[in-house]
């Protein structure tokens, strides 16, 4: 039996990363006309795996899985032979034997197919895969049920890299990536485990984002039962990286032996990239596989990548003890033998300066790459293309001292890729100071971003070079100081500092550059920030009956200046806002089937819990017309509050009643 399949849709292809053009996949709605839902096909030949929990519509998914054969059920046999036997007794007992034989022949079938789906070969223990959809919130699980990304994964119970997992949602940590995009991910999670002694754990994992390598983005928190506590990392590129795969990845592998590329699918966004998503099996050894477990913590190391948790399975062997000849899925990447010779030059003398590095990333029709190279001691680094046609190439050169410094290259009929370019380095700087508080305190754990505006009307640069800068997140240590390294100076009109702390009033610096004294303080990095304590409130949204309303989406801000928080209310009608100034505080209510609420309170920076009753609304139509009576088409047409279904001209709410 062969471990690996490659599943698609009937009538359709399955697009590789190595196809000259994956646009040929077919259609990319998630249902085929004329076609079942249900149905896959397998291109290497034979029966294709069932996940029968939730059939993936219209699959473009690879996998390679111990249960690689559909489970024959025995009932449908049974009952196939017992509906025959009468016809077979009047054709005598050479018929009766030949059903006979075919009966056992088949339920033996089904007996070595239905184990097959179990990952424990005879003799070893079995894993134990944890169930636990009580712990999904909405912020890290919705994207599950509706996000094009997720919408082709694995779902229920299903066997990777040798081992069970109980797929029922996303888990998502906190990272500083998450923060940096207003993502409501949780810092740590709580998974109840079976008490028991333990050798190991999988984890079915991978990250939103990109980290350093060897970066701990998580870690495993292991409690046992005598009250003692151990903790596993979790590394970037050494147990997992992230989810979404780009070409030229290096290392081509991640580095533990534990660990490998077990499920590999790919979605309308990554098909038009050329790439794919993909989920790792990671086993972490216990460091007390003697003492019983009580209970996990995943816990968040606040990095860039935030880790993304598919599924969890606890195993009572020791980590590489279980059988396991799955391969890994990691996509071979095409190969390029077109050169690229990029000089790297100082910008006071035009000197070549060795040993940069020059990242770049190559679009052509059907594919994105990126690959870092090293400049020689020449300040030349040979930078990879493909033979044939090129889209555009984006260098990015990256020196101590100086700023990233990009260079652009559009390719096309009338302008070819050059055999080599330059690029003059940008003067960089470093900016940093401290954070206090109101009483003059040190304040660790500050995220401090620095960011890059764009208003319109900056100045044109000569030469093609340009910052390479978008926004760059760093936290206060226990001194309250803070540093980033390598801020373009011509930027420094554009770039802005913002101040964030869940106990303190957000504050920010806007423009660097409008302010010498200021920029004269954060260049030298004795700038002093003072952040005001916040306020905390904590609400419960209920409908006229006193019930808890779910899901609700909530705004929170002060009036005539713009939205500064979001948030939304989870399974119990409760949710949390933090650092929000004293004051006049707008809360903006919506949810569908009730009318909207505005509700202006004070709040104070004494933590505070109120509840908002929303009202039962009736539903409210209308049409916008052109003085022809013609429906008013435009981009910003309204959607169905209900149904998020929508049409040109026509609008609809929930209005309370009178």
């Amino acid at each position: 039996m062969s471990p690996g399949w490659r599943l698609a849709a009937p009538g359709s292809s399955l697009p590789s990363l190595r196809d000259e053009d994956p646009r040929h996949a077919g259609p990319q709605s998630q249902d085929i006309p004329g076609k079942s839902r249900e149905s896959t096909s397998c291109r290497r030949g034979g029966t294709a795996p069932a996940f029968p929990h939730r059939p993936f519509p219209e699959a473009a998914f690879l996998s390679r899985s111990m249960n690689a054969r559909v489970p024959i059920p025995a009932q449908p046999i049974q009952v196939l032979a017992r509906g025959t036997v009468s016809w077979l007794l009047r054709r005598g007992w050479m018929a009766l034997l030949l059903i006979g034989i075919v009966r056992v022949s088949l339920m033996t079938h089904a007996q070595e197919a239905l184990g097959a789906a179990d990952a424990s070969p005879p003799g070893l223990p079995p894993v134990v895969p944890l169930h636990y959809p009580n712990v999904f919130v909405p912020a890290e699980n919705d994207e599950f049920e509706i996000a094009d990304n997720w919408i082709r994964a694995p779902r229920g119970p299903q066997v990777f890299g040798g081992v069970q997992f109980e797929i029922d949602g996303l888990i998502q940590l906190r990272s500083r990536t998450s923060l940096e995009r207003k993502r409501d991910f949780r810092e740590h999670v709580t998974l109840a485990v079976p008490t028991n002694t333990y050798g190991s754990v999988h984890l079915l994992a991978a990250t939103s984002w990109a980290s350093e390598a060897n970066r701990q983005v998580a870690e495993i928190v292991w409690r046992y039962t005598d009250g003692s506590v151990q903790r596993t990392p979790i590394l970037y590129t050494g147990n997992l990286r992230r989810l979404w795969r780009v070409p030229f990845e290096e290392p081509h592998h991640v580095h533990s032996r534990f660990s490998r590329c077990v499920i590999l699918w790919q979605s309308i966004a990554s098909l038009k990239e050329g790439s794919a998503l993909r989920m790792y099996r990671a086993t972490f050894p216990n460091p007390e596989p003697t003492r019983q477990v009580a209970f996990l913590q995943l816990q968040s190391s606040i990095e860039s990548a935030s880790l993304v948790v598919l599924g969890v399975s606890m195993d009572p062997l020791a980590a590489g003890q279980r059988p396991d000849s799955t391969p890994d899925l990691e996509p071979e990447d095409p190969k390029w033998t077109s050169h690229l010779g990029v000089a790297v030059l100082a910008p006071e003398t035009g000197k070549a300066i060795g040993g940069t590095a020059v990242s770049a990333e190559v679009r052509t029709a059907n594919i994105v790459g990126e690959r870092v190279h090293t400049a020689d001691r020449r300040g030349v680094a040979d930078v990879l293309t493909p033979t044939g046609a090129v889209d555009s190439v984006t260098l990015i050169a990256r020196a101590k001292g100086y700023a990233d410094t990009l260079v652009h290259l559009i390719v096309n009929a009338t302008k070819p890729l050059p055999a080599s370019v330059k690029i003059r380095l940008l003067e960089g700087t470093d900016l940093g100071g401290r954070i206090t508080d109101a009483a003059g305190r040190p304040i660790s754990g500050v995220n401090v971003e620095v960011y890059w505006f764009w208003i319109g009307d900056d100045p044109p640069h000569d030469g093609p070079e340009e910052p390479a800068f978008a926004r760059t997140t760093v936290q206060t240590g226990a001194d309250g100081r803070w540093q980033v390294e390598a801020v373009p100076v011509r930027n420094l009109l554009r770039v802005g500092v913002r101040f964030r702390h869940s106990d303190h009033v957000e504050d920010k610096v806007y423009s660097i550059a409008e302010n010498p004294t200021m920029e004269s303080e954060l260049r030298e990095k004795r700038h002093q920030k003072q952040l005001v304590g916040a306020a905390k409130v904590v609400g419960i949204v209920v409908d006229p009956n006193g019930q808890p309303v779910a899901d609700a989406r909530i705004r929170v801000g002060v009036r005539n200046s713009g939205w500064s928080h979001q948030a939304s209310s989870d399974g119990s009608g409760r949710f949390t806002v933090e650092s929000l100034a004293a004051g006049r505080t707008l809360f903006a209510f919506n949810s569908a089937g009730f009318s909207p609420l505005a509700k202006e309170i004070t709040v104070n920076p004494r933590s505070q819990k109120i509840q908002f009753p929303l009202e039962q609304g009736s539903l409210f139509r209308g049409r916008v017309v052109d003085p022809d009576n013609q429906p008013i088409r435009c981009p910003g047409r309204a959607v169905h509050p209900e149904t998020g279904q929508g049409t040109p001209g026509q609008a609809s709410s929930h209005l309370a009643h009178s």
